[in-house]
């Protein structure tokens, strides 16, 4: 069954001088284009009072209805949409039908997820049964360490930056990769 995936709004309806503002920050070659129903975007954002304007490549850009976007997936989310501080933060947006979630995304840890789709799909074609099953165990293994020393440079950075320590609860676990886009998936914090 084909999901929808029909323009949410005109593009018509975006500020010609938000779209400048997006084309002077990404760059006058972007494209850009509203999103659409049942779409899942990844990219530094920049938020107007209605729109949002998110780079998910070098060329492209897509616009969001701010209105549209539920951004309660994260307390900390949540605080920056309310204090209109959601410029240059890394997201993920995924659309079910014509609304939104808004989640934090961490580029550097989805594309070790990726790799390790990708790892595991090939082994799956190469390794049988007993053999395939300790491989994958194994690379799950090998995946939250490398996770978990991700998160620890991302925490020290912080720290460096801030003196202040990330308040991420350790037990945390990551969502998994939606299976239709694992390239665009979303690591929240």
């Amino acid at each position: 069954m084909e999901q929808n995936r029909s323009q949410l709004f005109s593009k018509d309806q975006i500020p010609a001088t938000f779209e400048q503002t997006i084309k002077a920050k990404w760059g006058n070659e972007v494209e850009a284009t509203p999103a659409r129903s049942n779409g899942n975007y990844a990219g530094p954002v920049v938020a107007d009072d209605k729109f949002v304007a998110q780079k998910v490549s070098d060329k492209s850009v897509v616009f969001h209805e701010r209105n549209a976007i539920d951004f309660k997936s994260n307390v900390n989310m949540e605080k920056r949409d309310k204090e209109n501080r959601l410029n240059d933060v890394q997201m993920s947006i995924r659309y079910e039908n014509d609304k939104a979630k808004a989640y934090f995304h961490d580029p550097q840890r989805a594309n070790i997820n990726v790799m390790f789709a990708k790892i595991e799909k090939e082994a799956g074609e190469q390794l049988k049964g007993k053999s395939l099953d300790t491989f994958t165990k194994q690379l799950e293994g090998i995946k939250t360490s490398m996770i978990e020393k991700h998160k620890e440079r991302q925490d020290a950075a912080f720290k460096e930056r801030t003196g202040q320590s990330h308040d991420r609860p350790a037990d945390q676990p990551a969502k998994p990769a939606p299976a239709k886009r694992a390239e665009r998936t979303d690591n929240e914090r």
